[in-house]
């Protein structure tokens, strides 16, 4: 058995012992609950320790444009036994007018992190309508759907501030405006989400 099997090892055992995570975390202006991040944290470390599995966080890039902050985590698991270590690379955005832009993205990006890794369910699952947030639509792409390119988000972000600034608004209520036709964050943009709102977007911007 290899060094580089032996840590595979380990994060299946970690799949196979974390539970659904609670979710904690309640957003009062949309009325929905969710899993926060240290939901998922305090539910995972434990069993990380158990195996022997370190967990390091480094911040590769991050741009700020108005309230939105959009940044590239690199996280990476470390086998204590064996030295091994698997190194992954995600995007986090969070929309903020403080300081707080950048926490909101790397909070994003760790939560799909340890989601996506050791597929950690929350009750989110759109397939079976508790993740439905209370306009009816799910809180991210159906599966099979393809995502949205950086390309895609990247436009609609720069078409946020274009339409806020043309408008006379500000780019949260131009963001809030969209969503309500979209239904979902911008992180969660399927390919044809993102498509539309650039339609929507440039339709307002042209007005």
């Amino acid at each position: 058995m290899t060094q580089q099997s032996k840590i595979y090892i380990k994060i299946a055992k970690v799949m196979s012992e974390v539970s659904r995570v609670p979710k904690n975390g309640y957003n009062s202006f949309q009325k929905y609950n969710y899993a926060t991040e240290s939901d998922l944290t305090e539910s995972i470390r434990p069993i990380l320790n158990e195996v022997g599995l370190a967990f390091f966080s480094t911040v590769l890039d991050q741009e700020r444009t108005g309230d939105f902050t959009k940044v590239k985590m690199e996280f990476t698991l470390f086998d204590t036994d064996t030295g091994e270590s698997i190194k992954s690379i995600y995007w986090g955005e969070g929309q903020d007018k403080g300081d707080k832009g950048l926490y909101k993205a790397y909070t994003g990006a760790a939560k799909y992190f340890f989601m996506k890794t050791f597929l950690i369910a929350t009750g989110d699952d759109p397939e079976d309508g508790e993740g439905k947030q209370p306009n009816g639509n799910d809180n991210q792409p159906k599966k099979n759907q393809k995502m949205a390119s950086d390309k895609q988000l990247d436009l609609v972000r720069k078409l946020i501030i274009d339409v806020a600034n043309s408008t006379g608004s500000t780019e949260e209520k131009t963001y809030m405006a969209l969503k309500k036709h979209i239904r979902n964050e911008i992180e969660w943009y399927s390919e044809e989400d993102a498509k539309s709102a650039i339609k929507i977007l440039n339709a307002q911007k042209g007005a």
